[in-house]
């Protein structure tokens, strides 16, 4: 609810549509994910758990790197705030 929230509130609504949608998504898939037995799948096969670990860890990594990246656009959204709350004021 944070994430959606300061996503809703830094970069729109937007923008905290399109995590809500993508935060459903993902549960809608474990869940399915979960009914079709693939829990157990993986549960058994360590092979299968190093590999989504391995998996889930690189796409954080890959998250932390971009973000680390985007600098620019953070400022452009600090500027952007900045000057509504100057005209506000």
């Amino acid at each position: 609810m944070l994430y959606v929230a300061s996503r809703s509130v830094s970069q729109g609504i937007k923008a905290g549509i399109a995590s809500a949608v993508g935060i459903f998504v993902g549960c809608f898939v474990h869940i399915s994910a979960a009914v079709m037995g693939l829990s157990i799948i993986i549960s058994r096969s360590a092979y299968l758990f190093q590999l989504i670990k391995f998996a889930g860890a690189a796409y954080l990594i890959y998250l932390g790197v971009k973000a680390l990246l985007s600098k620019v656009v953070i400022e452009t959204a600090n500027e952007t705030i900045k000057s509504k709350l100057l005209e506000i004021i």
